[in-house]
């Protein structure tokens, strides 16, 4: 059972890690041909900011909230 878990989290692990390393990459590719927001057209309005910024917020306060130690 024990192995089953652990197996579990390495491929979770790897999975995860083949996803970070692709977006990174698609971010850097369309930086470098500059492409980004001129490749799709698309232009975040206030709102996307917004709701951007209240994420980061809350990531902020999860991360930095005092914990009993």
């Amino acid at each position: 059972m024990i192995v089953v878990l652990v197996a579990r989290s390495i491929g979770l692990f790897v999975l995860a890690a083949v996803f970070e390393i692709g977006g990174a990459w698609l971010v850097w590719r369309g930086l470098r041909e500059h492409r980004g927001m001129v490749f799709d057209g698309y232009r975040p309005d206030r709102f996307d900011i917004l709701g951007a910024a209240i994420c980061l917020v809350g990531m902020s306060v999860i991360m930095y909230a005092p914990r009993p130690g």
